[in-house]
């Protein structure tokens, strides 16, 4: 992942799937790990309709969409490249600035990217825990495989194998 300074100082936007995903697999804590976590209310909303038992953790920050662009989310909407939570999270990474944008939709990665965002899913997150030393080896694989095999996230066997190998790298258990 980039190089942002210390997790106290990230900002990161989340849409819902790594909010979803990794509550599945009982790992939400790891958003905290890497930065101040915003989310729009619109995400916020979603997350309420799918799990609506389930609490945020109170560090999560609910920040309204300015309305500049609040007006370039909705375009993006209507042109039917995102939804209204993925809008609104791209929407708010670029008028914050946020270092990183977290998502687990395919479409809402283009986007952002193609935006100059940095991106990253679940995987992702797994990832940059163990690489910072916030969890071990073995929590990671767990974690890995649990997002493959637990939670709703779809991801290739291919992109689950290249996760287990830089996982591998980064504890110096690869040749």
């Amino acid at each position: 992942m980039g190089t942002a300074t210390g997790s106290e100082s990230r900002l990161i936007v989340c849409n819902t799937g790594p909010l979803l995903h990794l509550s599945q697999i009982g790992q939400i804590q790891l958003l905290e790990h890497l930065g101040r976590i915003a989310l729009t209310p619109e995400v916020n909303a979603e997350w309420g309709r799918i799990m609506p038992h389930r609490h945020l953790p109170a560090s999560f920050q609910i920040v309204e969409v300015g309305s500049e662009w609040r007006r370039r989310a909705a375009e993006w909407v209507n042109a039917g490249y995102v939804d209204a939570g993925e809008a609104t999270a791209i929407a708010l990474a670029l008028e914050l600035q946020a270092n990183w944008f977290f998502t687990d939709d395919t479409a809402a990665r283009v986007l952002a990217q193609s935006l100059g965002i940095e991106v990253h899913g679940s995987l992702g997150v797994v990832l940059a825990c163990a690489a910072l030393g916030l969890i071990d080896y073995k929590q990671a694989r767990t974690a890995i495989e649990e997002l493959d095999t637990v939670s709703t996230l779809w991801v290739s066997k291919r992109v689950v194998r290249v996760a287990l190998q830089a996982l591998e790298q980064i504890f110096g258990l690869s040749e």
